[in-house]
């Protein structure tokens, strides 16, 4: 509220580089003539794609986490840009071209990166959605290798599973929190993480925490209940 209190008699602006200004020819792309200033077709139009990723982020046929994460966070991110367009906020929109960005990547590596030879340090390092695909031992090892990669004082955004999440408990298990899943997942291993246990995880492998969140959204009809932490660490 005091954000839209401050900014209530300020322009609401669109800004667009000169390269956004052609014709929409991509349902899931938003071009608006900032020379025009084109809000009510803009606030349509995220609308639109709000709902199109709600619907998206709820249906029974994702059963990939990386694909569940990125709508869930595409519906997250809509819906907090039409809201701020809604109440009369600024905002600025910016895109992002993939291509160029790819070019300007210095290497592209698939693989285990527990066997590769980095030979240098990283400033950022964001892992979702796959750290705790792994049992409690090897999620260990795995930190530790990040840590070496890590700059001092860099950053690691990363998220585990909490012991709330519906799969929680579900198929074999192999350790305290760590099961062989049988449902959609069928034969991943999956550890589970009450707050504490998160915590002291990355503490024992050299991590400073900086800041916790929990992530929480269902879906199949209320059915299937996700949930993560969401860490925010330095080294």
């Amino acid at each position: 509220r005091a954000l839209i209190e401050s900014t209530k008699d300020k322009q609401r602006l669109i800004v667009y580089n000169k390269s956004d200004l052609i014709s929409c020819k991509d349902e899931n792309q938003i071009y608006i003539s900032a020379m025009h200033h084109e809000i009510d077709p803009l606030i349509q139009a995220l609308k639109q794609l709000y709902e199109h990723h709600f619907e998206l982020a709820n249906s029974p046929i994702l059963n990939n986490e990386r694909q569940i994460g990125l709508l869930y966070h595409a519906k997250t991110h809509m819906e907090k840009a039409y809201q701020a367009l809604s109440d009369n906020c600024e905002i600025d929109l910016v895109q992002i071209d993939i291509e160029a960005a790819y070019k300007n990547l210095k290497e592209i590596y698939c693989g285990n990166f527990t066997e590769y030879n980095f030979n240098m340090e990283f400033d950022v390092i964001l892992i979702f959605g796959v750290i705790f695909l792994r049992d409690v031992k090897s999620i260990t090892n795995d930190l530790l290798v990040i840590n070496k990669l890590l700059k001092s004082n860099g950053k690691m955004f990363i998220n585990f599973r909490t012991t709330y999440d519906y799969l929680y408990q579900t198929g074999q298990k192999i350790d305290d929190n760590t099961f062989i899943l049988e449902n959609e997942y069928k034969d991943a291993v999956y550890s589970f993480f009450n707050l504490d246990e998160a915590k002291e995880l990355l503490i024992n492998t050299g991590f400073k925490i900086e800041n916790i969140e929990r992530e929480d959204y269902y879906k199949d009809n209320l059915h299937k209940h996700n949930s993560w932490w969401m860490l925010q660490v330095t080294k």
